[in-house]
């Protein structure tokens, strides 16, 4: 009885595998993609290549690992997935892309860090994504830091300061009108001409 194979015939090696079982040394098949084997190993099949790592070529030895910003969750794979915008993975042969830090963002796919969000701006987390991170609003402010605990949240502007949407730091209010939970009051008294920003209304210490 005999027996057919429709890949690649090669002499027995690396990345090779007896068709005929061991009791014949000739043909021998390659490897395909996502598979391999390696001189130690059983030479009557391949080996698929494990999660977190790939092998795009036929005939091989061994799997390479995925790179930072690619994962891989299944065996036998001949190609690694890029992580999607808002995730990331820093380190080779992930298995999985990580969501964003609380913080932090990630507008393009493939990559292997997220970004900390600009001043002005937030990102707490509880949004669907981490695509981008939110303006802060109005009578709110976020100044420049490196530290991503603190682009979760904007802080209320003091009393008889305010500021607009998405700024880093908060003004004083002209003379007459009301700022974060305080008025500076103008020379007569009068504080009834109130525009938006500088509202006076009661604001929560951060949000």
């Amino acid at each position: 009885m005999s027996v057919s194979v429709s890949v690649e015939e090669t002499s027995s090696s690396k990345g090779t595998y007896d068709s005929m079982m061991l009791c014949l040394k000739s043909p021998t098949a390659v490897c395909l993609a996502g598979q391999y084997r390696g001189g130690a190993d059983n030479e009557s099949t391949c080996l698929p290549c494990p999660a977190g790592s790939h092998q795009p070529a036929n005939g091989s030895a061994s799997c390479l690992p995925c790179i930072p910003g690619r994962a891989n969750n299944l065996a036998s794979q001949p190609e690694c997935a890029e992580c999607a915008r808002g995730m990331y993975s820093a380190s080779p042969g992930a298995i999985a892309c990580a969501d964003c830090e609380p913080g932090r963002f990630q507008s393009q796919s493939g990559q292997l860090a997220c970004l900390l969000c600009a001043a002005g701006k937030y990102q707490d987390g509880e949004t669907a994504t981490f695509l981008r991170c939110q303006a802060c609003p109005a009578g709110y402010y976020r100044t420049d830091t490196d530290k991503a605990q603190e682009a979760t949240r904007c802080l209320a502007c003091d009393p008889g300061t305010s500021s607009d949407a998405g700024t880093a730091l908060c003004q004083p209010c002209e003379i007459g009108r009301a700022g974060g939970a305080g008025v500076r009051a103008a020379p007569s008294g009068d504080a009834a001409a109130i525009p938006a920003g500088c509202a006076g209304a009661d604001r929560t210490a951060e949000i």
